[in-house]
């Protein structure tokens, strides 16, 4: 990782000026505006302490020059950039630097597209236009524009060029502008519900949510009429030391949480007697009671049953005498196909060896040498036959959706936190800081989510392979993704080490290019990308999200104002549309402004803020009780809170939003979060499970009602639509 010594109290006033220079030259916004209107200027300290974090060369204030010679130096030596997006094929121009000493010569141009196909041709330089000429060290360098083939193939590409003995090479992302979605996912009116699948339970589950029962919710709620079910993320997290049950604080993004494989659907279990019997004996029957008493997922109890169970099919699946042929060779197959299965399986196993995480084991296992000593092969066996489990009954939840017209929404979480595996196996990639958020209203504080942010540059020059992998990891099953925190493809809010969240600054990312990796990989996989864009947001971001045919967020909870007139401004076509998100209070606890005493318990409101934010709440809930009965929304005299979520509910189905999706638990009424951000410890969040079984939602009247009231009123916008012969959202 890239790390740096913090510099400060230096007298660096004189010098100041070329500081922000350098900054700037980095991606450092040295200001940015805060949600209170205020500008707020990053300290020289922090921006010495960024700039170190990226890898300038510098110790202080006195070697901010040599810095930015360094940086000038680098650029104009480099003969192209290490990407290029060419939007719809239509190449472009590129900019080569090419030094005046080699005008002279030809420079030689190649093309490889992902089949191996090739094209070559050279251009005189002198022929190129300029863009731009310096004089560096002596010599003089030009910027000159070159065009690219005008007819590339949607995919990735490899340009190299070479010119008198200079080599660069510059990955070409031929990217469609807009997401076009296949017949029957078009997202015109569709309706779908969420649940954390840790919250959801059932009758056969053992102590958490699975696969199985997620496979069952969607087909009830296609059942009704509806073609979307989603959830948290399903990304793999500790439940050891450390203990980090969140979904956004995931071990990797780029494999899955083995505690929602369903071990009875696993085909290994018609031949493991020894699973079997594990199941049925009284031990067992006696652990899973105790588990289900308890209104929170014990995590630790639940993966040990559950890692019992698989530990038992994997024994059974690779031992010689009971091992099946065609089995074993699909299981080939898969490592094949993801190979970085076995390395993900031993580093968990290690984990388990060592007692705790990477940065606390030996030095040479720290970089990445896990040799077989010490380690449980039987253990690393079962880490990665639970991933094999997972991928197969994720392909069968994903097939049962495209077999019913409908699609599964995941989403992929903004970072990993230092000790995960993505950060040991890819430790170039990721920064000595952390990711969060500047302070505004509920947090005044700031927010520091503990995730080592990317290193923008390290990850060009990787040509993006990891966030590639990341998303084609979720794409392969999920056909609608949520992109937490999209804002971090155009900028993040860094936190140097030895600073806090108030004293962050922004960091830019290369928008443009990973955009085009978005729209590609949606468009290869027939996805819709929904950008989790609430909060503060740059209008650029929101503007992409729109050109390239993405879904914004609108939820009600954020949407709501204290005007009589229009309480709640009409949802945008191209945006998916809900209550709330779990980052907010259930529906029911807003109306209570329950949210609001539980941050003021915590210390994160003091209580003038407080009054305040209860007084503005409660001017918000009138007038959304005088919109919804002006236009005929809430009926009768009740406001209480089954009435007015059904009236939200309807006025949201009604609206030109593409999709509405309905968190299950506002249904019944629920007003307790599934997480409080900001906090850990001090709330049980990711862990709390639904108040009802999958099974008592499906016989639920009141919820079946609501649900097929949302689906009479999603089928008659469609009809409308189609009348009007406009259904292009």
């Amino acid at each position: 990782m890239h790390g740096y010594n913090v510099v400060m109290h230096e007298d660096i006033s004189p010098d100041l000026g070329r500081l922000y220079l350098l900054a700037r030259m980095h991606g450092i916004q040295r200001s940015y505006w805060s949600i209170f209107g205020e500008r707020i200027s990053a300290s020289p300290e922090v921006l010495l302490a960024t700039l170190q974090a990226l890898g300038a060369p510098l110790e202080g204030i006195g070697g901010v020059e040599a810095a930015i010679a360094a940086k000038r130096r680098g650029y104009w030596h480099r003969l192209c950039e290490p990407v290029h997006v060419s939007w719809d094929g239509h190449g472009g121009r590129i900019v080569p630097r090419i030094p005046e000493s080699l005008l002279d010569h030809p420079l030689h141009c190649r093309v490889s597209n992902e089949s191996g196909e090739a094209r070559s041709w050279e251009v005189s330089p002198r022929d190129l236009p300029v863009q731009r000429e310096v004089s560096l060290e002596g010599r003089r360098v030009s910027a000159r524009f070159l065009s690219l083939p005008e007819d590339l193939t949607l995919g990735y590409h490899v340009l190299n060029l070479e010119i008198g003995g200079i080599v660069g090479e510059s990955l070409l992302i031929a990217a469609p502008s807009r997401i076009e979605l296949p017949e029957g996912l078009h997202g015109d009116a569709e309706w779908g519900v969420f649940l954390p699948l840790y919250a959801l339970h059932s009758k056969r589950s053992l102590g958490i949510g699975d696969l199985t029962d997620l496979e069952n919710l969607l087909r009830w709620v296609v059942e009704l009429g509806g073609n979307t079910v989603g959830t948290l993320p399903l990304l793999p997290v500790y439940l050891d030391e450390p203990y980090r049950p969140s979904p956004y604080s995931s071990a990797s993004r780029l494999f899955w949480n083995e505690l929602y494989v369903d071990p009875t659907a696993a085909p290994e279990m018609d031949y493991s007697s020894e699973a079997r019997l594990l199941l049925a004996s009284d031990g067992a029957r006696q652990d899973l009671a105790e588990i289900n008493r308890s209104d929170c997922v014990p995590y630790r109890e639940v993966a040990a049953l559950r890692n019992r169970v698989l530990r038992a099919l994997s024994d059974s699946f690779f031992s010689p005498t009971t091992r099946q042929g065609d089995r074993h060779g699909e299981y080939q197959r898969f490592l094949e196909e993801h190979p970085r299965v076995e390395e993900y399986a031993a580093f968990r196993a290690t984990m388990d060896a060592e007692g705790g995480a990477w940065p606390a084991w030996p030095e040479h296992r720290q970089q990445g040498t896990l040799e077989s000593g010490g380690i449980d092969l039987n253990v690393t066996r079962m880490y990665a036959y639970g991933q094999w489990q997972a991928h197969e009954q994720l392909g069968r939840v994903a097939a049962t959706a495209e077999a019913l017209g409908a699609s599964l929404y995941l989403d992929l979480p903004i970072g990993v936190p230092y000790d995960s595996y993505d950060v040991w196996r890819q430790r170039e990639l990721f920064v000595g800081a952390s990711t969060g958020a500047p302070p505004d209203t509920f947090f005044i504080a700031g927010q520091d989510w503990g995730f080592p942010p990317l290193h923008p540059e390290a990850l060009r020059q990787q040509g993006y392979r990891y966030l590639i992998d990341s998303l084609r990891h979720h794409l392969q099953f999920a056909r609608r993704l949520r992109i937490d925190h999209i804002m971090g493809c155009s900028r993040l809010f860094w936190i140097p080490e030895a600073f806090d969240a108030r004293e962050g600054v922004y960091v830019r990312y290369h928008a443009e290019e990973i955009f085009a990796i978005l729209c590609l990989e949606a468009q290869r996989h027939g996805a819709m990308i929904v950008g989790e864009d609430l909060g503060t947001v740059p209008d650029r971001v929101r503007q992409a999200i729109g050109r390239h045919g993405m879904r914004r967020m609108y939820t009600l909870q954020t949407e709501l104002t204290e005007s009589y007139d229009c309480a709640l401004p009409e949802p945008a076509r191209q945006s998916l549309a809900s209550l709330n998100t779990h980052d907010m209070p259930p529906f029911a606890a807003f109306l209570e402004a329950a949210d609001i005493e539980d941050l003021l318990d915590l210390g994160h409101l003091d209580g003038d803020r407080a009054g305040h934010e209860r007084f503005q709440r409660g001017a918000r809930v009138q007038a959304l009780i005088h919109f919804l009965r002006f236009h005929g929304w809430l009926q009768g005299e009740s406001t209480d809170g089954a009435s007015l979520v059904n009236a939200c509910l309807s006025w949201l189905a009604a609206s030109p939003a593409s999709s509405v999706i309905v968190n299950l638990e506002d249904l019944w009424q629920e007003t307790l979060p599934q997480n409080v951000p900001g906090t850990t410890t001090e709330r049980r969040n990711w862990q709390r499970r639904a108040r009802k079984s999958l099974e008592e939602i499906m016989i639920d009247p009141a919820v079946r009602e609501q649900l097929m009231h949302i689906d009479e009123q999603r089928s008659r916008l469609r009809r409308r639509e189609l009348e009007d012969g406009d259904t292009d959202v």
